[in-house]
């Protein structure tokens, strides 16, 4: 769920105009997604990244 959703919010940062799509790591991605959409649950995006980089790490 994690990797395809991120790449939703790329895209929309790109749809925006944000330049951070471009060459965003998925952290900043989700940063700006939060600051654009108030709808965006940051938290709960950061905690998804941390166990995907946990289980990409095992």
């Amino acid at each position: 769920m994690y990797e395809p959703g991120w790449k939703v919010l790329k895209e929309l940062m790109m749809y925006e105009g944000k330049n951070i799509a471009n060459t965003g790591s998925p952290r900043e991605i989700i940063k700006s997604a939060y600051s654009v959409y108030d709808f965006i649950e940051e938290q709960i995006w950061l905690s998804m990244l941390r166990v995907r980089n946990d289980m990409a790490c095992k």
